[in-house]
């Protein structure tokens, strides 16, 4: 069990890579086989069932607004652990955390049918991008034949539907094919530079106001500067910033590291410093396979990640701001999911019922 000391978790980590070494990336000790396994199956490893949802085909192509006619199989899953302890410990597989206390998420939560939204349909493909907390502003990134666009959309309640959106062009040739995430605001837009070797955020004055068509670094200098070090082979993406606007989560990865989760932690509104890892198992990339972070909570307790291993989204907790991340749930075909500030609604993008028009972006609420 790794702990908050920065010498046990070197040591925890230093085990971990051993561990991979001796049993190698695709023995009974880790979870790779479940890679490619078709939403809506049962998928098994290492002595591990998952059930992973899959989106019905019934999506509501004409919502306007969250769509209450879309459905999809969302609920999060009870996972049977019958293997022994020792390979449970290591493999990175389903497994519950000892306790979640008081964390807003909460571990045994379901998930309502989920349900399109309209100014996330574009035709192409979708990766859903960031929510605030209040769920008046979201973003996302369309692609095209590799070309990436920023997009976003306001709304003056929850209840609304949102504004028309609005769109950053992949004209600028500054940001990579990363998700982006937004301040808590909603007036700030955080982007992953196109050579994967800083950040900047684009900024506006207000809701319903377009954002400036040129990103600003100031903010991002220490983090941008530590990458001037970088080998060639390291790079930053997936940012994520805090519902109080004081920790950047973001990766960096490349050159054989297997901590690749990190966060930048600010007293105030001053440039982001350089990060440090986030502390945890469920978050070390296996063999290669990266968990790559999607949203975080409210309290900062739980963690919503992509794993490249399984190819599915699951959320980590752990019991305080200082300890490790430990445990995991899976959420199936739920990619760059999002929580709310009450953890009760679920964003993130998924392919719908036309596959031919690529993914969208999907709200599903907990039950």
């Amino acid at each position: 069990m790794m702990t908050g000391s920065p010498m046990n978790r070197g040591a925890s980590v230093a085990v971990f890579v051993a561990l991979q070494a001796l049993f190698g990336c695709s023995g009974a000790g880790f979870d790779s086989t479940l890679g490619n396994v078709d939403a809506g199956t049962r998928a098994s490893a290492g002595g591990r069932t998952a059930v992973l949802p899959s989106l019905d085909a019934s999506v509501d192509a004409s919502a306007d607004g969250p769509s209450r006619d879309a459905s999809a199989e969302a609920s999060m899953v009870a996972v049977a652990d019958s293997a022994p302890e020792a390979a449970c410990e290591f493999d990175g597989g389903v497994r519950a955390p000892v306790s979640v206390g008081a964390a807003r998420c909460t571990l045994n939560a379901s998930w309502s049918a989920a349900h399109a939204i309209a100014d996330g349909k574009t035709g192409v493909d979708v990766a859903f991008g960031s929510i605030t907390p209040d769920e008046l502003t979201m973003a996302w990134l369309s692609v095209e034949s590799g070309t990436p666009t920023l997009h976003y959309a306001d709304r003056g309640a929850r209840s609304d539907p949102f504004e028309p959106a609005g769109a950053i062009g992949a004209d600028t040739d500054y940001y990579a094919v990363e998700r982006p995430a937004l301040s808590p605001d909603g007036n700030r837009l955080v982007v992953v530079r196109k050579d994967r070797k800083g950040f900047a955020e684009y900024t506006r004055m207000g809701r319903f106001y377009a954002f400036d068509d040129t990103p600003s670094e100031a903010s991002f200098g220490p983090l941008d500067n530590q990458a001037l070090l970088f080998t060639v082979s390291e790079f930053f993406g997936d940012p994520i910033v805090s519902s109080d606007d004081r920790t950047l989560y973001y990766s960096r990865f490349g050159a054989d590291q297997v901590e690749t989760v990190f966060e930048s932690t600010r007293a105030s509104d001053v440039d982001w410093p350089i990060g440090t890892p986030v502390a945890g198992e469920p978050l070390l990339t296996v063999c290669g396979h990266r968990r790559r972070p999607t949203g975080v909570a409210a309290d900062g307790l739980t963690l919503f990640y992509w794993d490249e291993a399984s190819h599915t989204e699951r959320a980590t907790w752990r019991a305080t701001l200082a300890a490790p991340f430990a445990g995991v749930v899976d959420l199936g075909a739920r990619d760059h999911a999002t929580p709310n500030d009450a953890c009760s609604t679920l964003y993130f993008s998924a392919r719908g019922a036309d596959a031919a028009v690529g993914t969208d972006v999907f709200v599903s609420s907990s039950n």
